[in-house]
């Protein structure tokens, strides 16, 4: 009975640990899943905070990273990191970009960071149990030594 218990609160805790960062979806028009499958008009929820793979860009860090360094222009360098998130959905297209930390002085820089992953990266669907699924991740950039550095979290 307490091991049950304990796994409930298990479960809820986590969902209120890992989704508190996040903000709600503002279009989830492109999530695939649905609360009743039956009817696919209805609302849809169901997506991950975290999964067994998470979603990648198509295109490595490092790639991203160059990009970044070619197409932002640096009047404005960043003191602090740019924090956004997207939903990944399971065909691996993202969507529902909001800005989650951007210094106010540099959002310029910001915004184009925010278009440069709008436009120019595609992603892989994250996997939980060997199928695709909606997974709403954090993207950090931060600008170190002169250099943008992708963390995706």
């Amino acid at each position: 009975m307490k091991l049950t218990a304990f796994s409930i609160f298990l479960f809820f805790i986590q969902d209120v640990a890992f989704a508190q960062d996040f903000k709600p979806l503002l279009d989830p028009t492109n999530a695939c899943s649905y609360t009743n499958p039956i009817k696919p008009e209805g609302s849809k929820t169901g997506y991950f905070f975290i999964v067994e793979e998470m979603p990648r860009p198509k295109k490595t860090l490092s790639s991203i990273e160059k990009l970044l360094q070619k197409k932002v222009t640096h009047q404005d360098i960043p003191t602090g990191p740019i924090v956004f998130q997207t939903l990944i959905n399971c065909e691996g297209k993202a969507s529902d970009y909001q800005l989650l930390s951007c210094n106010s002085e540099t959002a310029f820089v910001c915004k184009q960071v925010l278009e440069i992953f709008q436009k120019e990266i595609e992603w892989d669907a994250g996997k939980q149990r060997n199928r695709n699924v909606d997974v709403l991740m954090k993207v950090a950039i931060k600008f170190e030594e002169g250099q943008f550095r992708v963390v995706l979290t």
